[in-house]
């Protein structure tokens, strides 16, 4: 059972990682979103939005670094 301390430090990592997606460029943005949160594999990311999958990969790293450095819980 979650308790309400364990509910609020949920809440502060959800905050402090919208804060740090939100900073990042917009496509590597959609696609660290599309890629992390929503599970999509980069094939299809990369059909969506009419990048090659190498694009998508690089925008993905990219992101994620950046988000490492801004979010060091973010593996």
């Amino acid at each position: 059972q979650e308790t309400p301390s364990r509910a609020a430090q949920g809440r502060e990592v959800m905050s402090r990682f919208a804060e740090a997606t939100a900073k990042l460029p917009p496509d590597w943005r959609d696609i660290v979103l599309l890629r992390d949160v929503c599970g999509l594999p980069i094939e299809t990311i990369a059909k969506d939005l009419e990048m090659s999958p190498k694009a998508v990969a690089g925008h993905l790293r990219r992101g994620r670094e950046r988000l490492r450095i801004a979010f060091p819980d973010y593996a």
